[in-house]
């Protein structure tokens, strides 16, 4: 990418006087970038509405800058010929990118969900496809330790840009899920981790809550977390198959000196309101975020009409059942 610099020349050319090399990328960016800055502004005022479950919450937010992502073709025969908005070509002009990796440039996302909304793109056109791009998303959390996270939407799961492979990212203390599963690692024993597999030194587990049914690999060792990460996905693979890949979202951070990585095996893109022809129509198309308790509503009569049966409604049918969950860990023991 033309317009990038790497994690030196950032920091001779602008002397960044915090460690925090994301946050001093993103003020650089507000300073420069009208549009992203405006967009961050209205975020800061955005309605929002808190829905409190047995043992976790989801935040529904009125967001209406991220109307594209919600109602985005993905199609793949209907995407071919369309402009791809993470190619360098069609970047805003302002847009200033960091060099993260040999792969991956780290772009401020200028449509935000988050506080700090980071988009991590590879510098290839490319499609989403996790079996390639795995270790880029170990390599990733690794650099960026605690404070942020990295996330993945498969093409068939809320990649808006399917066609283009790429990461999310933000601050992990915004972000609902993983606050309840560094919550749920100090007690694993405490009934909502049931142990499948370990792989030296490190673990996968099966866990739920009121809304979800998903795996949490724990490990200090990019290589164990790798093969359990593909122990768990070749499964889903066989039982789930998908025309693009099975359904999955992901949640990697850090916690202390462990990877921490959350994968939620999907039954569905969209729910089944998205499609309602009649006043019960939501347009909502859950990806990581969402799925992860951040729910974006960019039409304010869906934010006004969402309650809590209906967001469990929307979990039930895009998420696995606990039935689901146990076929595919039973496979794995």
């Amino acid at each position: 990418m033309e317009n990038s610099l790497s994690i030196e020349q950032f920091k001779k050319q602008f002397s960044p006087k915090e460690d925090d090399l994301l946050k001093a990328f993103f003020d650089l960016q507000m300073e420069k970038w009208d549009f992203a800055r405006n967009n961050y502004g209205a975020l800061k005022n955005s309605v929002r509405k808190i829905f409190r479950f047995t043992d976790t919450e989801v935040v529904a937010q009125f967001n209406p800058n991220r109307v594209l992502s919600t109602m985005a073709v993905t199609d793949p025969e209907k995407i071919k010929n369309r402009k791809c908005f993470l190619c360098e070509e069609n970047l805003h002009k302002e847009q200033t990118g960091l060099e993260l990796t040999e792969n991956y440039t780290m772009l401020v996302n200028p449509y935000p969900v988050l506080s700090k909304h980071f988009t991590a793109k590879f510098n290839i056109h490319k499609p989403q496809k996790i079996t390639e791009n795995f270790d880029d998303l170990l390599n990733i959390s690794e650099i960026f330790g605690e404070k942020y996270f990295a996330l993945y939407n498969g093409p068939d799961c809320g990649a808006s840009v399917p066609e283009h492979r790429h990461f999310q990212a933000g601050i992990a203390s915004e972000f609902t899920i993983i606050n309840e599963a560094r919550t749920l690692l100090q007690n694993p024993s405490g009934g909502k981790l049931r142990a499948v597999k370990t792989r030296g030194g490190a673990e996968l587990y099966a866990a739920k809550d009121f809304l979800r049914n998903y795996f949490l690999i724990r490990g200090d060792r990019k290589a164990d977390i790798r093969e359990l990460f593909f122990n768990v996905f070749k499964i889903l693979e066989q039982k789930f198959p998908s025309e693009r890949e099975t359904k999955i979202n992901l949640v990697m951070f850090k916690h202390g000196a462990d990877f921490i990585l959350l994968i939620f095996p999907r039954k569905a893109h969209r729910p089944s309101v998205f499609y309602n022809e009649d006043e019960t129509q939501i347009k909502v198309s859950p990806a990581t975020l969402d799925y992860g308790g951040v729910m974006v509503f960019p039409r304010k009569e869906d934010f006004d009409k969402i309650d809590k049966e209906t967001i469990r409604q929307i979990f039930n049918e895009v998420g696995f059942s606990e039935s689901d969950l146990t076929a595919v860990a039973d496979e794995i023991e």
